[in-house]
């Protein structure tokens, strides 16, 4: 699944782009990934194609933001599309050959393409974007001072779940899946299953700040690509040439030598280094 710095890297190419432009037409030729929400969140429903197209028909772009993995499309009524791309989705001002769902055409011949190879995906069109329960629901943002070791200390405290999973959880700190929560905890030295409730708070600041550099650098790098990312141009990424952990199972640390071992916990695969992970 796309990441932060994969939905961020969409997002600025999309800004790049498609910013100010006013959509002229669509077509809709998968009314599974559309879904309406009202101004206050709810309720979350479908909607038909006529209604998705009088709801967008002739809006004109104001800016693209980002909010842990989902990208938001903002016009200049205040309304926006929400488009969450879990496992396949992608977002192309050019066609590739990937099933296409929904297809945008704005001004000056623009395209913008949704598409979806397992159909996980979804368009959310809402009045107010920022009230949605899945956006409300985020936690802090893993690219500034937010994440910090204080902020880590204070969600860890009393639990006694493994860092590696509890990291993932979005309703502590959004955007962060599997991929960087392996580099970060490779970064600072620490082992996936270690309880978080029992962290240093020197190592809690050390692994905010990897966090907050791999997740940096992967923006740098344009994302990873493993399976099916690009990015808006249908490109790829280019972090998984500069992983050092993720993936790396059965290979030498980079660092000391060792042997990478993988474990699974709440059903995730987590790769670390025995010998310079504690």
């Amino acid at each position: 699944m796309p990441e932060l710095p994969e939905v961020e890297t969409i997002r600025r190419d999309l800004e790049t782009i498609l910013l100010e432009r006013t959509i002229q037409s669509l077509q809709v030729k998968d009314l599974s990934v559309l879904t309406g929400i009202g101004p206050k969140g709810q309720p979350r429903r479908r909607i038909s194609a006529p209604q998705f197209k009088s709801k967008i028909l002739g809006k004109t772009v104001q800016k693209f933001d980002r909010r842990g993995k989902y990208l938001i499309m903002e016009f200049s009524d205040g309304t926006a599309l929400v488009f969450h791309l879990r496992i396949t989705g992608q977002l192309l001002v050019a066609p590739l050959n990937y099933p296409e769902r929904i297809r945008f055409d704005f001004d000056e011949g623009q395209r913008l393409y949704f598409t979806d190879r397992r159909r996980f995906g979804e368009v959310i069109f809402s009045e107010n974007w920022k009230a949605l329960p899945e956006i409300v629901s985020l936690g802090v943002e893993p690219i500034n001072e937010a994440l910090s070791g204080e902020y880590l200390k204070s969600i860890f405290r009393g639990r006694s779940a493994p860092i590696h999973s509890i990291l993932l959880n979005q309703k502590l700190v959004s955007g962060l899946g599997n991929i960087y929560v392996t580099e970060a905890l490779f970064q600072a030295g620490l082992r996936p299953k270690r309880p978080c409730g029992k962290i240093p708070f020197s190592k809690l600041s050390e692994l905010s700040q990897s966090i907050r550099q791999v997740i940096a650098d992967s923006i740098e790098h344009r994302g990873y690509s493993m399976n099916t990312y690009v990015d808006a141009m249908g490109k790829k990424g280019r972090s998984q040439l500069f992983s050092k952990a993720y993936g790396k199972d059965g290979l030498p640390c980079p660092r000391c030598g060792a042997t990478f071992k993988r474990i699974v916990l709440a059903g995730r695969g987590a790769v670390f280094c025995p010998r310079c992970q504690e």
